[in-house]
């Protein structure tokens, strides 16, 4: 990057950088309806798209450029056809963005902007107060000569350009265009010549109006979309808008353009079904350049996001009996309204099993390919989404036609974001009269491109930019444009200015929803109770929810209960689709080092770190674990026991519009060691109507002890139903129960009893325990499992010890975990034994016995008061408090007997924590050596308090490095909710009696099931700092940080203590040769109403006053057996 110069002073300039924000265009066609005119019928129908036409040059590739890191630097002159660009000059392709092409580098923000907020002056954040790139463009092309010859009118299309451009043709100037998400179309006819010609275009990455653009993504420039140019005749339809009804009705307006220029011109509608085959086909009439017509359709099927039914409909202008262009659209029949406060498709209410989705790819950024589009629109239909809403921009046409075609409700929302200002009504952009002119533009443009998609069942009037004069317009001009009944929502549509977890909004007359963002529970509770038998009550969508940053998503189920049991809830959009990481430029294509804030640029860059991967599925689009949990709650299919022994089950069909007969169903029977215990179809008829059950029953095998069995029904595609994104065997839905009386069936440890007495060794510095070639070491001072060996063969690199924290998820750094649990950092080193440990001999259920028993002091770290003063009034804000330094009590009792040790323990926080530890369990170390895991409980991914209901039960494999999920940024990860046992096997043993092979660690009463995990890092590794000095200045400035820009609105949220963590990204992270593992009692849950304030709910929390007791065997695997 070159110096900056001399001048603090932003520069001027009357396009760019404009004191009027209305000024966002100039010669800049009027927006229209997304559509390619063909010359022949033939080539419209056949679907095989425009780059058949005769009338259309794609211009996409390599393009001249060069790039000035200061708008100042670039000087006039390039645009004109006599410039010989420089050796300076490069070739850059088109469509692609600057930063990952060697221009500049990617900024990431998210509450803020990269600039000083103080339109419309541009003042970069970084040291170099004047960045701002600046990148020219030149193409050479050559249209055919035919379209000059018969006079055609040429225009030239930009598909998307960040953030706002100015174009020449052959030295003249066409206009400029401002919204990075939007297309500029520009006439080329006056200008353009025969032979080649010269297309020039200045970008510039920042502007007036990029303060209407403060989404929370990558901050990337350049040509984003397609650039094309096209050939329309003289006279030609300049728009048309489709109203297709679910009842059949067909209306269509249209409006012609350069009717001057030859005979009046004839406009006929047809509409084709599937094979082609003509339904119905009727003409426009009209006076001047409008044209209107309608038609009721018999027999056609309704479309909807279950049954995407669409129908070609075929638009031709004739001059003189001659054919001179004919347009294509594919259309659904539907209807949208709100009916009784419910949002209504086609009569029926819709539960929204919604996502935000925004463009990104790892690779290529803003860029994404339309095989990007269509995996993604698979992955979401695969995972049980059937809806979407496009944030926080509009999209490229093809998807809004992929969602058309395959069925995905559409929120479609313009290019408005204006957060990095204010929400407060005096100084946000949303409520000046000046700013009005910009809100509207965007909006129009967003209408006015898409209005012809069946897929889009509601507008938004943007995103967290504040409320006032602006929206008002923008809805009221909506609501006269929108003729379709589709409603308009938008979340800051509130008397406050900022929304709240838990209280509810006092509504603004500008949303026809109430469409909070990161309620909890609790808040829908609120409203559900506020609008009981309101029948003005506005239905309830919430437009982002569940947000999905890292390890998240706890708290799922929450929501979708009371989803399903008032529909007056009709459910959200999850925030959000993609962890946004970006791979190095030129990283080999198998690389999956996800880069975020921080990683890019000098350390003055702007940064929010890691806070843009808050994905279900991560930046390549490899699920996130999490991604499961939506599928599973979200599933359309619930399964209800009604009496297991009689194998009696009843379904619910939850789809709006389809029944069950796509489907077939099947059981299997586990036993509870996770054994196959029997298999069928289920052979009843699935033709219940939408939210209609149905009851059947099971022909269960006999002979086999049913009550200690769990049952799984699954609902699979059958294969005269699979289509092209979803196979024949897919499943859509499943649940399964135990079959018993109890939700853990209790697992029987198989052990060898033997007569022989375990022989206890006092040392100097431990007591140990042997028992057959089991030999237990028990530390004198730290009261500690420190030994475990096998035939002289020691399995414990380090001792079992007290764990009473986890790795820090990004869930846990912002609700402010790291400050409240800093009286618990590193606590099991601060452990005292309470005398020394005594040694008993008993009749054990397997033979004699020895037991070691340890009581020992836990003291939290005491945390002086005016750490916490300092913070003033931010600590009131999180309610943070002063910790004290009592002392918890934790016993341990080591029975050992028949080769194996029996581990218990009992957990006293003796009534007086402040806040309950994360974790509360033992971890160990085991040597080099261990390669492999089988475990009996929930998998095969990841589970937790509260996120579990998508892990089945059953009998799991896989290697032990396999186990730790590599999240974007390293965090809590790989926890086995409800594991009965867990065996960690070595590759290689020799076969001799005293030989291990393994180790076996089992669940044993009072608790059935324990939390495991295992990894092949330590768990320091998936954590940021725990040296006190650092943790508390780091955890302060956190705090100040985040607070300020959640609570006060505006400012960084610098996450300053992720950026002290030893790995910062998954793909960093070394194995190691030894073995973690963790048994644990409780621990908290991930939470996932956000990722700034709120804490898990309460009932998935550590009660900070209750007792714990777990009970767990450690048992060597002899090399020679197979254990049990």
């Amino acid at each position: 990057m070159g110096s900056a110069p001399s001048s603090p002073e932003p520069p001027k300039d009357d396009i760019f950088f404009n004191e009027n924000p209305a000024v966002t265009n100039s010669g800049r066609e009027a927006a229209r309806a997304e559509f390619f005119a063909f010359e022949s019928r033939e080539l419209a129908i056949s679907g095989q798209g425009k780059s058949r036409s005769g009338r259309f040059m794609s211009l996409n590739g390599p393009w001249k450029f060069f790039w000035v890191p200061h708008f100042a630097e670039l000087e006039d002159g390039f645009e004109k056809p006599s410039f010989v660009p420089a050796a300076s000059w490069a070739e850059l392709e088109v469509p692609a963005v600057w930063e990952l092409n060697g221009y500049g580098f990617p900024i990431y923000v998210n509450t803020r902007y990269c600039f000083e907020a103080k339109p419309p002056k541009i003042t970069y954040l970084g040291d170099d107060k004047l960045y701002n790139p600046t990148g020219a463009y030149r193409k050479t092309f050559e249209p055919p000569a035919e379209w000059l010859d018969k006079g055609l009118e040429v225009f030239l299309r930009i598909g998307a350009v960040a953030s706002m451009c100015r174009v020449w043709l052959n030295g003249v100037e066409l206009g400029f265009s401002s919204d990075s998400k939007a297309p500029a179309v520009f006439k080329l006819s006056p200008h353009l010549v025969k032979g080649q010609n010269v297309l020039a275009m200045k970008v510039v990455a920042w502007t007036t109006q990029s303060y209407l653009e403060c989404q929370d993504t990558w901050r990337l420039s350049g040509i984003t979309r397609d650039v094309e140019v096209y050939a329309r005749p003289k006279q030609h339809l300049q728009d048309f808008a489709v109203r297709a009804s679910a009842d059949g009705s067909l209306e269509v307006d249209a409006e012609l353009a350069g009717q001057g220029s030859g005979a009046p011109g004839k406009l006929s509608v047809e509409l084709l079904g599937n094979g082609d085959e003509p339904l119905c086909k009727f003409m426009l009439n009209g006076a001047g350049a409008k044209f209107s017509g309608q038609q009721k359709v018999e027999g056609v099927k309704p479309w909807s996001a279950e049954v995407p039914q669409l129908y070609t409909l075929l638009v031709t202008l004739e001059e003189q009996g001659v054919v001179s262009e004919v347009i294509r659209h594919r259309i659904g029949f539907r209807t949208v309204e709100i009916r009784n406060s419910r949002l209504c498709v086609n009569g029926r209410e819709l539960l929204i099993r919604g996502v935000n989705h925004s463009e990104f790819n790892c690779r290529t950024g803003r860029v994404i390919s339309k095989e990007d589009m269509l995996e993604d629109v698979r992955l979401m239909k695969m995972n049980n989404f059937n809806a979407v809403r496009n944030s926080h921009h509009p999209k490229d046409p093809h998807w809004y036609e992929l969602c058309d075609e395959h069925g995905l409700y559409v929120v479609d929302e313009p290019d408005i974001e204006s957060h990095g200002v204010s929400f407060q009504s005096d100084t946000t952009l949303g409520n000046r009269e000046k700013w009005v002119e910009a809100h509207l533009e965007r909006t129009r443009r967003t209408f006015e491109s898409h209005k012809n998609n069946t897929c889009i069942i509601m507008w938004s009037l943007g995103n967290e930019a504040g409320n006032g004069i602006c929206f008002e317009a923008t809805y009221d001009w909506l609501k006269e444009h929108e003729k379709t009944g589709r409603p308009i929502q938008y979340e800051a549509a509130r008397e406050e200015a900022y929304w709240s977890t838990d209280s509810l909004a006092t509504i603004t007359r500008n949303t026809d929803i109430y469409c909070p963002m990161y309620p909890s529970p609790a808040h829908l509770e609120a409203y559900i109770e506020q609008v009981k038998g309101d029948e003005n009550a506005r239905p309830m969508i919430l437009c982002e929810y569940a947000h999905a940053m890292g390890n998240s998503l706890g708290n799922f189920t929450d929501y979708w209960d009371l989803f399903h049991a008032n529909n007056l809830c009709q459910g959200g959009f999850i925030w959000d689709w993609v962890d946004q990481g970006l791979v190095k430029p030129g990283s080999p294509p198998e690389s999956r080092r996800f880069l975020f804030g921080g990683d890019f640029g000098g350390p003055d860059t702007p940064s929010d770190m890691n806070f843009c991967c808050n994905g279900l599925v991560q930046p390549d689009r490899a699920p996130n674990p999490h991604l499961h949990e939506a599928k599973k709650v979200m599933q359309p299919v619930i399964f209800e026991a009604i009496d297991l022994s009689k194998g009696r089950v009843r379904v619910r069909n939850r789809y709006a519009f389809r029944s069950l007969e796509h489907l077939e169903f099947h059981w299997s029977l586990l036993t509870s060691q996770g054994g196959a215990a029997g298999e069928g179809k289920v052979t009843a008829k699935f033709d219940n109507a939408p939210n209609e059950v149905l009851e059947f029953s099971l022909e269960l095998p006999s002979g086999i002890d049913l009550f200690s069995c769990y049952l799984l029904i699954e609902a699979r595609t059958r294969e005269n139903a699979a289509t092209s994104i979803e196979p024949a065997g897919h499943v859509v839905a499943w649940e399964q129960w135990p079959m018993g009386p109890v939700a853990v069936v209790p697992v029987a440890l198989v052990v060898s009893p033997t007569v022989e007495k375990p022989m206890v060794t006092d040392s100097p510095g431990s007591l140990s325990v042997t028992s057959g070639y089991l030999k237990v070491s028990v530390s004198k001072h730290t009261g500690y499992l420190s030994g475990l060996s096998y035939g002289g063969e020691e399995l414990l690199s380090s001792p079992l010890v007290p764990n009473f924290s986890r790795p820090f998820t990004d869930n846990d750094y912002g609700c402010f975990a790291p400050l409240k649990l800093l009286c618990w950092t590193d606590a099991a080193e601060r452990a005292t034994m309470i005398g020394q440990p005594t040694v008993t001999e008993s009749a054990g259920p397997d033979g004699p016995a020895v037991t070691v028993s340890v009581d020992l002091d836990i003291a939290p770290k005491a945390v002086p008061v005016e750490h916490y003063d300092s913070f003033g009034e931010l600590s009131a804000a999180c309610g943070c408090q002063a910790f004290g330094g009592q002392v918890s009590r934790l016993a341990l009792r080591y029975e050992i007997s028949a080769g194996l040790v029996r581990i218990s323990a009992h957990w006293d926080p003796r009534d007086n924590a402040l806040f309950a530890p994360l974790n509360v369990g033992l971890m160990m170390k085991l040597v080099a050596g261990f390669e492999d895991v089988e475990w009996l409980g929930r998998g095969p991914h990841e589970s937790y308090r509260d996120r579990y209901v998508s892990a089945k039960f059953g009998r799991f494999n896989g290697s032990i490095l396999d186990q730790t999920f590599k999240y974007c940024r390293p965090q809590a990860t790989g926890n086995k909710w409800e594991t009965r046992w867990m065996k960690l096997t070595k590759k290689a043993a020799s076969s001799g009696a005293s030989s291990c092979s393994g180790l076996l660690v089992a669940a044993q009463s009072p608790t059935p099931a324990l939390s495991m995990q295992c990894h092949r890092y330590d768990m320091e590794d998936f954590s940021g700092p725990h040296d006190s000095a650092l943790l508390l200045g780091a955890t302060k400035k956190y705090m100040e940080d985040n607070v300020r820009s959640f609570v006060s609105g505006g400012g960084p949220a610098a996450p300053a203590l992720k950026a002290g963590q030893k790995f910062l990204h998954g793909a960093d992270l070394v194995p190691k040769l030894e073995t973690t593992v963790c048994i644990d009692a409780a621990q908290s849950g991930l939470g996932g109403i956000d990722s700034w304030l709120s804490p898990p709910l309460a009932k998935y929390r550590i009660d900070k006053h209750a007792n714990l007791d777990w009970s767990f065997v450690l048992q060597p695997i002899a090399a020679h057996k197979e254990a049990n």
